[in-house]
């Protein structure tokens, strides 16, 4: 899949992943109202999402590379301003994510492989180091964390089906072996594409049990940086 191809999905998806974070951000201003949340940080908060929103239609449009440059630099400006209103990430990680790929598609405006790079780098490095933190925790190697977990979704409300210790230590390990592994499958394009489809239905899983849609959709916007890294790696460009 050519370069050109992999910056387009990567756009397509932010942009819809950044539309749903805005418009949830900006519904959840009007809550804020009466509450000992300072109102002009509401306000400030709720225009530069608005200009966010305005902007995203930008990224489609043929600019050449200076406007490209400076659609992207104003979202990702607008994205660090946006935080700081929150004074940090509203959504965490997933704030964190969008960051960041914003800042591979101001690189990509210069240089397609760079911005690609970058954001694939930055995807196996979140996987690993979430391999890595869980590896080094007792409670996920023993199954304990994936059964709190569950438990806790159990008193929320949500119906979930009741598994053994052994279960979850069975699941716990191949969700950390399946995190710490994914660089490796990168030359291997089956072997990436299955990875996908696992990603997909974890990050699916997930936003499912814990209401974190953005996390999702944002987490698959990083993915066409890993299947540059991959055709790279495969001498595929």
């Amino acid at each position: 899949m050519s370069e050109s191809v992999l910056v387009l999905v990567t756009k397509i998806i932010l942009a819809f992943a950044l539309g749903l974070q805005l418009t949830e951000e900006l519904q959840f201003s009007h809550v804020l109202r009466g509450s000992p949340f300072p109102n002009s940080v509401t306000r400030r908060m709720q225009s530069i999402a608005f200009l966010q929103l305005l902007l995203l239609g930008g990224l489609f449009w043929p600019w050449g590379s200076l406007s490209a440059v400076s659609v992207s630099g104003l979202l990702l400006a607008l994205q660090i301003l946006r935080l700081g209103a929150w004074r940090g990430t509203l959504a965490g990680a997933s704030d964190m994510m969008t960051t960041t790929i914003l800042i591979g598609l101001v690189c990509s405006a210069f240089s397609s492989r760079v911005g690609l790079t970058w954001i694939g780098a930055q995807m196996l490095l979140s996987y690993l180091i979430a391999g890595v933190s869980k590896l080094r925790q007792s409670d996920w190697r023993s199954g304990q964390a994936l059964l709190t977990i569950l438990a806790q979704r159990q008193v929320a409300g949500l119906f979930l089906p009741k598994i053994s210790v052994a279960q979850s230590r069975v699941l716990s390990w191949s969700l950390i072996l399946w995190e710490m592994s994914l660089p490796f499958s990168l030359p291997w394009s089956k072997w990436l594409c299955a990875n996908l489809v696992l990603a997909i239905g974890f990050h699916l899983t997930v936003a499912m049990l814990f209401g974190l849609s953005r996390f999702f959709w944002i987490w698959l916007a990083g993915w066409p940086g890993l299947f540059w890294i991959g055709q790279t790696l495969a001498g595929g460009q």
